[in-house]
């Protein structure tokens, strides 16, 4: 079973781009500025002046009360549009589009981002364009439309180059380093990676060295460089240790852990995911401790400790069942199938193969359901080659654990053939015995 590595992204994690956004942090602005901005609208005040406050109020209530922040910023973008105000129609815009993004509106997101982006291009500012450009590429990479994400944060990196900002070039290339890893296209993927991992060593973010440092053993994995990988993970795994960042000491040293069971290095493996599973314990991330046990598991079988192996898989898989994660919830299965195998309890491992294969069965059909729908609203003309490419998917994934089901079960006719015959021959024996007496 192949184990995709935990990677450590931060630029998917809000506060990252929100602040790159220009929106104001939630928790700098107390209750009495609200009430001390609502004081201003009662006056007689230019509604240019009009529309700042209703901005600001908007950033007030973004953390605490969304319906209320969004109401300002409809009132905002009314004054704006009206009093032709281009660079600010451009933040209310943007800001708008992250309220959405927040609420996972994405359809609502793109086109405010969309329109923020028209915005800022009539009065040239170009910072503005590129950090647009970047959350615009977050909604469609949560949409699952990597290729047009791709596109829009190549645009956002190459205008942060153009106005030399390192912590907007820092932001995109790690964006840009998890994309193409979704394609598979790893050598592009460890470029930007890299790329990320060079600007964040100018600025003073020991935690964005640290996340360089992950993702660039991530993106050595993926292209089979186990050993550059490893160096790498230790280097992260040593800030994090330094900044008592429990989150990404657990991440990494389950990486640690599967870099060594690449090299054959089990116990220590297993030593290093037992301290991530501990800390996911602790932080109560059930998700991540069902991953580790199956990741556990898989060291255990290879190792050679079948019994310890299977009692990792099966605790893995009752975590993701209870979570509803279908998707952890077959490669576990497929992991308890691979114990049951190596402990040469057959009709076990053909019962999980067998689940897996079901699992796997209803998440492309669902996968199916939503990437068509996706394509039916933006490009319908590539709805039927989808729907070819679906089920070709699913007819190879079933034809692969049919082929393997059949293995198993031809195994287990040949362990009966064996045993039925010699059971026959000994009955025979018996009977030569008897007549010869």
């Amino acid at each position: 079973m192949r184990r995709a590595l935990c990677m450590c992204t931060i630029a998917w994690l809000l506060p990252y781009w929100f602040t790159a956004a220009g929106a104001t942090p939630r928790d700098s602005i107390s209750a009495a500025r609200a009430d001390s901005l609502r004081a201003v609208l009662e006056g007689r005040i230019p509604d240019s002046a009009r529309c700042m406050v209703y901005l600001q109020l908007a950033n007030c209530y973004a953390g605490t009360d969304p319906h209320q922040a969004l109401d300002y910023y409809y009132r905002a973008e009314y004054l704006a549009e009206r009093e032709e105000l281009y660079a600010v129609l451009g933040k209310i815009r943007n800001h708008r589009g992250i309220y959405h993004l927040n609420e996972c509106n994405y359809r609502e997101a793109a086109g405010c981002f969309a329109r923020a982006i028209r915005s800022f291009g009539a009065v040239g500012d170009t910072p503005g364009q590129a950090r647009t450009f970047n959350n615009l590429g977050i909604t469609y990479r949560r949409q699952g439309k990597y290729r047009e994400a791709a596109a829009v944060f190549a645009e956002s990196l190459r205008l942060y180059k153009l106005v030399g900002d390192g912590s907007g070039i820092a932001m995109v290339c790690n964006n840009l380093g998890s994309i193409y890893s979704q394609f598979g296209e790893h050598h592009e993927s460890l470029r930007y990676f890299t790329e990320f991992l060079d600007y964040s060593r100018q600025f003073d973010d020991s935690l964005a060295v640290a996340n360089g440092h992950n993702n660039v053993g991530v993106g050595h994995y993926e292209l089979h460089e186990y050993q550059k990988a490893l160096e790498h993970f230790y280097a992260a795994l040593q800030i994090y240790d330094s900044l008592h960042h429990q989150h990404g000491v657990a991440i990494t040293s389950d990486n640690i852990g599967l870099m060594l069971s690449q090299l054959h290095q089990y116990r220590d493996a297993i030593g290093y995911q037992q301290r991530a599973y501990a800390i996911f314990l602790e932080l109560h991330d059930r998700l991540r401790q069902a991953t580790v046990l199956g990741n556990i598991s898989a060291a255990y079988r290879n190792g050679g400790e079948r019994l310890l192996a299977l009692r990792s898989a099966r605790r893995g898989l009752y975590l993701a069942d209870s979570l509803g994660n279908d998707e952890l919830k077959a490669q576990l299965q497929e992991e308890v199938a691979h114990s049951y195998r190596a402990l040469d309890s057959v009709r076990q491992a053909v019962s999980h193969y067998d689940s897996c294969l079901a699992t796997l069965k209803g998440l492309l059909q669902a996968k199916g359901r939503d990437e068509l729908r996706l394509l039916e609203d933006n490009h319908g003309d590539l709805k039927a080659i989808l729907a070819e490419a679906e089920v070709d998917d699913l007819a190879d994934l079933r034809q692969e654990h049919k082929g393997r089901s059949i293995w198993l079960w031809a195994e287990l006719a040949l362990g009966f053939g064996f045993l039925l015959g010699l059971v026959a021959s000994r009955g025979w024996r018996r009977v030569q015995a008897r007549k010869g007496f």
